[in-house]
């Protein structure tokens, strides 16, 4: 049935704790639900960067539709649901939940919540994914867990900005300085 069939190009990259994956899809429909964590509890959250949407995800009671050029992020130690009906590029940054929380604050209040990237720092972060995808081969191990901090440092200031006043310019930096 069309529930299990996946059409559509995926690849992924893993740098240390680190796995990044680009899926660009026609149709997909794909749920973690408590069974699914009581046989693989990981410790671990994803980003979901979507370059091209909608793709819609809910966890913890929201559900919510992201469109092009939006960010969010899923606890996979939680139960969700991810799910488009029409093409879609989107990224997802695989990091463990211990690295994120420490710059995101508690995962559970962002999940399921959308963010947009189209400027500012938020467009920043969204082109450090995307090249961090393209460049992934270059990189030695060291650096690319370098990089995927400091990129964890600016998905930190996308997720504590307020949606409609995303930083860009000076502000960027003195976001920064406060974190």
């Amino acid at each position: 049935g069309r529930d299990t069939e996946f059409s559509g190009e995926i690849t992924q990259s893993k740098f240390d704790d680190i796995e990044l994956t680009l899926a660009k899809a026609q149709y997909e429909l794909a749920q973690r639900t408590r069974r699914h964590i009581a046989a693989d509890a990981c410790g671990q959250c994803v980003f979901v960067l979507v370059r091209k949407g909608p793709l819609t995800i809910s966890q913890f009671g929201r559900e919510v539709t992201l469109p092009d050029e939006s960010l969010s992020i899923l606890d996979l130690d939680s139960p969700f649901s991810l799910k488009h009906a029409s093409a879609t590029e989107s990224f997802f940054l695989k990091v463990r939940g211990v690295a994120a929380e420490p710059r995101l604050g508690q995962l559970r209040d962002r999940c399921a919540v959308a963010r947009p990237v189209g400027r500012g720092i938020g467009r920043i972060a969204a082109d450090l994914i995307v090249s961090l995808n393209a460049n992934a081969a270059d990189l030695a191990p060291d650096e690319a867990a370098r990089v995927a901090g400091e990129m964890l440092d600016l998905l930190g200031i996308v997720f504590d900005s307020d949606a409609a006043d995303m930083p860009g310019g000076p502000s960027i930096a003195r976001a920064a300085i406060r974190r």
